[in-house]
């Protein structure tokens, strides 16, 4: 993931009334202009070289996707959803989930956002926060870069693009024996089995570390119940989940340690 805010400022030194509007420039108007830029409405990220280092998934990983059992309308109802962005189903969803980046607006803020009430302001600042979700070989630091440069083409004055760190995408063979022992442990503590993905869609800093600065295969897995609502104020957890996790924790350092 590489991690970035971007902050507007105007000509004043604080928010001013909404009438000035007809004389003096808008920040938060700024920064619309400049995101309006960066994506399109059929979700192509705009930024010049940000696909270049991205790679489709090789014929044994596409395998892997086709026999999921990746379901959309689970998978939409677990969302709260509809439909999917762009339209896409079925296995094509699930690859675009692990292997397309990401421009996403996690945040954005700017003079009066009070619910209700009436404020009339020409506000001094605008900010907003952006999440990039990599893969590989993309790498944080050259998306920032790219960000960089793609917001000084726009030759608006008073921006300011800040790094606020990223974590590299990191990548392990299915084959590798790290992998094999959490398989191993998998089919050993659950009946079910793995459900196997080539990657994750979400970032943590285990396996970069392991993979790019030491070399290491490194893989995830969970031990929670399907709603578990990861890092939602209604994370849950039970106690069956809890106790399994412990042995299927247990048993991959058994399987590793034998390798």
């Amino acid at each position: 993931m590489e991690y970035v805010e971007i902050r507007a400022t105007g000509s004043t030194a604080g928010d001013l009334h909404s009438a000035r509007a007809r004389l003096v420039e808008n920040p938060a108007w700024k920064l619309v202009w400049l995101l309006s830029t960066m994506k399109d409405r059929n979700e192509r990220i705009l930024i010049e070289g940000f696909y270049d280092d991205v790679r489709g998934p090789t014929p044994e990983e596409r395998k892997l996707l086709e026999i999921n059992g990746w379901d959309d309308e689970k998978q939409m109802g677990v969302l709260g959803v509809k439909k999917f962005l762009t339209g896409v189903t079925g296995v094509a969803a699930l690859q675009r989930l692990l292997y397309q980046p990401t421009c996403n607006i996690a945040g954005i803020s700017s003079g009066y956002t009070i619910l209700g009430g009436r404020k009339t302001v020409l506000p001094a600042k605008a900010f907003v926060k952006i999440d990039c979700r990599l893969v590989p070989n993309q790498r944080p630091e050259d998306i920032f870069q790219k960000i960089k440069r793609h917001v000084e083409k726009q030759n608006l004055e008073g921006i300011e693009v800040k790094d606020f760190g990223g974590v590299a995408p990191s990548h392990a063979p299915l084959e590798s024996d790290i992998s094999t022992a959490v398989i191993n442990a998998a089919k050993a503590v659950y009946p079910q089995g793995p459900g196997l993905q080539p990657r994750g869609d979400a970032s943590g800093k285990q396996g970069p570390w392991l993979g790019t600065q030491l070399g290491i295969p490194g893989v995830s897995s969970g031990i929670g119940p399907p709603d578990w609502h990861g890092h939602a104020p209604n994370e849950v957890m039970t106690v069956d989940h809890f106790l399994n996790g412990i042995k299927y924790v247990a048993t991959i350092y058994a399987n590793y340690a034998a390798v």
